[in-house]
Order: C-alpha cells, then structure tokens, then sequence
C-alpha cells in the first residue's frame, strides 16, 4: 500500500467513525449572536502580539498578530501531532486546540512573558474572559470552544502539550524569518527563541534544532517549486 493510499484509508475509517447528527437547530436571534462573536474574532487580526517589544528597537522583527499566529500555530499543531505517532483524529483535535488558544486576548489583552510576570492572567480570569465569549455562541458550540481554550492554555494532556509546543515553534519561526528578512532581533535573542529546549516533546526539540540550522528559509521553499 502506498504512502497515499495508506493515508486515504486511515482518513476514511476516520470520517466513518464519526457519528451522524441531525442539523443543530439555531435560533435567530442565536445566529445574529455567532455574528456578534465572529466580529469580534475579526479583532485579532488587528491584534499586534506584544512579545516583539523585548526584541529591541522597532522593527526588530516584522509586525505580528494574533490571528496570523494563531493559524500557524494550528497547522503546526498538526504536524506535531503527527510526528508524536498519534492518529489523523487526534491529530485534527491538536490543530482545533492550537487554531482557538489565544482567543481570550481579545478581553484579557495581548501580555508577554515579563509583563505577565508581574500582571498574572490566572485560569479564572481567563475562564471568565472565555465564558462571556462563547456565550455570544450557541451554548454546546460556545462550551466546545470554552473546553478547547482551557485546554491549550492550562491541560496537562499530551494534546496540550504538544499544542504550547506548536505556539513557541511558530515564535521561533516567526523569529528566524524576520531576522532573514533583516529586521534587527539581536542575535543572543535570536539564540534564545532557537533553544530546543524551551519545547518539550521530542518532534518539537528536532524540528527546532533543524530551524536553527535551516537557512534562506524566506525564499527556500519556491526552489523547485517555481521558475525561479
């Protein structure tokens, strides 16, 4: 069986698994209440992440926000999860994870590891912050999403695990980009993000010593890909 045909199969036993619901029934006034929710998941694309500041003078690296990180942190939650040897389903469960971890800033505000240090954002504020914003959404949606973002922030699970890994690999990345594209993150900084031991599964400790190593990493992956 090939690579492909392996992977079709495993994906199907997987969507064959799932169970068959009825169409969730949803109120009106319930679907101008998810509007008001998705509007305000629109303001993480206005938020900038505020970590950077540490990296020195503007433009240390290139601007960054919420959403976009969000969304790299999920795809790469996916791959962790592969690596890790779990399957396709629980694969997707690491990427759903990663894909609603930082929604809460919206209300809690965007606060770096030395800001946080002296301002704790605890589990509570953090689950009040949540149960506001998901209740906006219908109550079995809001409560998955409420589960999801308690997960990646404060589970023990492998899951949440290998999900905070995601998010300090996609700062890694984001890091090694910008320094590439000339921004000026000053190198023993620079050496900090790398560090594979800020991560702890093992897949995330290899593909952090591989970005170190990695170089072009802007323009790398069009060779072979384009006539360039």
């Amino acid at each position: 069986m090939t690579k492909k045909e392996s992977l079709e199969k495993e994906g199907k036993e997987v969507t064959e698994g799932m169970e068959t619901k009825a169409e969730m029934r949803v109120t009106p006034e319930e679907l101008r209440r998810a509007i008001d929710y998705l509007a305000e998941l629109n303001v993480l694309k206005r938020t900038p992440r505020s970590g950077w500041r540490l990296a020195g003078p503007p433009p240390a690296v290139e601007q960054d926000y919420v959403a976009a990180h969000e969304g790299i942190t999920s795809h790469l939650g996916f791959i962790l999860g592969r690596m890790e040897g779990l399957n396709l389903e629980e694969a997707l469960q690491i990427a759903g994870i990663s894909a609603f971890h930082d929604d809460q800033e919206i209300r809690t505000g965007e606060r770096d590891k030395l800001a946080s240090h002296y301002q704790k954002i605890t589990p509570e504020v953090v689950a009040k912050a949540l149960e506001d914003q998901t209740s906006q959404l219908p109550e079995e949606i809001g409560r998955e999403i409420f589960e999801l973002c308690m997960e990646a922030n404060f589970g023990e699970t492998q899951k949440a695990v290998i999900a905070r890994d995601a998010d300090i690999l996609e700062a890694s990345l984001h890091a090694k980009i910008s320094h590439e594209r000339g921004f000026k993150i000053p190198e023993d900084l620079l050496s900090l993000y790398l560090d594979p031991g800020r991560v702890q599964t093992g897949s995330a400790k290899r593909l952090m010593q591989a970005l170190r190593i990695r170089k072009d990493l802007t323009t790398r992956w069009l060779k072979g890909s384009l006539d360039v």
